[in-house]
């Protein structure tokens, strides 16, 4: 019962992620309210949707791994401890300057990932469906 639960909730949040997956580039590029932004997102993305979600996931994976490889270099220690700390030393290896310093490096390399990504998916939506090019896109740097 509560696997339907959650069920639920998480098909529908993952088609609102789908359908607004572009808010944030359309109300940049398009200078839109952002009412009007979230309907814009969901008229580029309407006959789009598995693509996109398959790039989402590929992003989530991308970014699972992402934290793994960090976790798992961050973790890792270089000065040699008894057996008796190591324990105490993987408690505390979240507090590690190289552990900070490797979350927040992922994290920058994640949001720019994802930015890039959402600015892509837009332009292709818009070349898709409305056969603009990157001269009316670049206008937003004028």
């Amino acid at each position: 019962m509560l696997a339907l639960g959650f069920a639920l909730l998480l098909v529908p949040g993952l088609m609102l992620l789908v359908r607004w997956s572009v808010v944030v580039p359309a109300r940049v590029v398009e200078h839109t309210d952002i009412l009007r932004s979230f309907s814009r997102s969901n008229e580029l993305v309407r006959g789009h949707s598995w693509p996109i979600f398959g790039l989402l996931i590929a992003f989530f994976l991308l970014q699972l791994a992402l934290g793994m490889v960090s976790g798992a270099f961050s973790t890792v220690s270089f000065a040699p401890r008894p057996a008796g700390e190591a324990l105490a030393a993987a408690a505390n290896a979240n507090l590690e300057p190289v552990h900070l310093l490797s979350t927040v490096l992922m994290q920058m390399i994640n949001w720019v990932i994802g930015a890039a990504g959402a600015a892509s998916i837009y332009y292709e939506l818009r070349v898709i469906k409305e056969g603009i090019g990157p001269e009316a896109l670049a206008k937003v740097f004028d």
